[in-house]
């Protein structure tokens, strides 16, 4: 699965939702999102990406790569 983070830091941002809150709210540590962000690592639960979704209010769906689905 292909997961773009930067459609992740879009919606985020558009939330007004800073990192350390996303932190917070998914319990994924606050390095673990920036380093996804500035393209250092990438998520790979699907489980991390779920609860992100949920904080979000948007759909797992979201965070794929167009034209790749779940």
């Amino acid at each position: 699965m292909f997961w773009d983070v930067d459609k992740i830091r879009h919606i985020r941002e558009e939330k007004h939702i800073t990192r350390e809150r996303l932190a917070t709210m998914t319990g994924i540590p606050i390095q673990t999102l920036a380093d996804w962000e500035q393209h250092r690592h990438s998520p790979v639960r699907v489980n991390d990406l779920q609860n992100i979704a949920i904080a979000l209010d948007c759909y797992l769906d979201d965070f794929v790569v167009d034209g790749k689905h779940i």
